[in-house]
């Protein structure tokens, strides 16, 4: 069956078929609907390569994950949140009638970013992290305006990005803390990262505006990866520095510090309390069950996928945080 047969069953013509299969929202829902339909009876499938040919549509996004900028950094394709946010996307893109492809790149030099843009193998990219590509992001976007980054917004910003709000999530952190009487904080992340960095500085201006006699410091762990964390937070036990409450930039490190205090007979939340970050779903299900930073990552996908396809259509949109909120579990001693 050709797509004109189609048009004439369906009593329209053959461009409203067109745009009716490409989900295009010039069709009304109804219309979509009737001609999916139809197709789906008459056994009619589009075409999809001449399609394409014809608009200079790849129907893909490309959804790209800058390395950690430690050569012993975390891979990104084993980070539970990396994960839960490309499962999201992929739904989100499948609602939009184009496919998901997926990059990385073992190479630390942020050259690649520009490479992959340029050969216009997408329609449109999504970068899940800033790590060290601030600067290059920043360049590409004056070139390139269907890019979206899922990360801290940055001073002179010249992309579009998706994010919560990092500082409120710390000042969530050491508002809870402080009310849990804990006096002896610890920071635990990459203090190089944007995102955690914005992290540390809500925790940090909370914990001296509210309680400045308070002790803080910081366990700086650019290695994200299996060992790092364990590693540090062990070393940091045995030098026998003092800590009763403990805020860690992701779950996974927090996750990573609790194992190493329970090897070193503390217990939490007895001995320390524990915050993560990201509420990836495996945190309710932790021993204890993490109190963590929600990231809604359905919520985060629907806002990247529709500001990337805003871009696409030539339309103007804006940076956006989506809600942020601590979801308080058994890590703080709160049931």
């Amino acid at each position: 069956m050709k797509m004109s047969d189609l048009a004439k069953i369906a009593g329209v013509s053959k461009s409203t078929v067109s745009r009716a299969l490409a989900n295009s929202e010039l069709v009304t829902e109804e219309t979509r609907a009737r001609i999916k339909a139809l197709a789906k009876e008459h056994g009619y499938r589009m075409d999809a390569r001449a399609r394409n040919f014809r608009k200079r549509e790849t129907l893909t996004i490309g959804v790209l994950v800058p390395m950690p900028s430690n050569s012993q950094g975390e891979p990104p394709a084993t980070n539970p949140f990396v994960l839960e946010m490309l499962g999201a996307l992929a739904d989100e893109l499948e609602k939009k009638g184009h496919e998901l492809l997926f990059a990385k790149h073992s190479n630390r030099d942020p050259s690649w970013l520009r490479e992959f843009v340029e050969t216009r193998s997408v329609d449109g990219v999504i970068i899940l992290g800033q790590n060290i590509y601030h600067d290059i992001l920043n360049e590409i976007a004056l070139d390139y305006p269907n890019l979206v980054v899922w990360g801290a917004r940055m001073p002179e910003q010249n992309y579009i990005s998706v994010g919560s709000d990092n500082y409120l999530g710390g000042k969530l952190v050491a508002e809870h803390l402080l009310q849990q009487g804990c006096k002896q904080l610890t920071f635990l992340g990459n203090t190089t990262c944007p995102e955690s960095m914005q992290r540390f500085a809500g925790f940090k201006d909370t914990v001296e505006t509210l309680a400045p006699d308070t002790e803080l410091n910081v366990i700086d762990c650019r290695e994200n990866h299996n060992d790092g964390g364990y590693r540090l937070v062990s070393e940091y036990v045995q030098a026998n520095k003092p800590m009763d409450g403990l805020f860690a930039a992701s779950d996974l490190l927090a996750n990573r510090a609790i194992q190493a205090l329970r090897s070193c007979q503390i217990k939490v939340p007895s001995d320390v309390r524990i915050v993560g970050y990201d509420n990836i779903s495996s945190s309710e299900f932790m021993t204890p069950a993490l109190t963590s930073i929600n990231q809604n990552c359905r919520i985060a996908a629907q806002k990247l996928v529709d500001k990337v396809f805003a871009r696409i259509n030539g339309k103007q949109t804006e940076s956006e945080l989506i809600p942020t909120e601590l979801i308080i579990r058994e890590s703080t001693g709160v049931n």
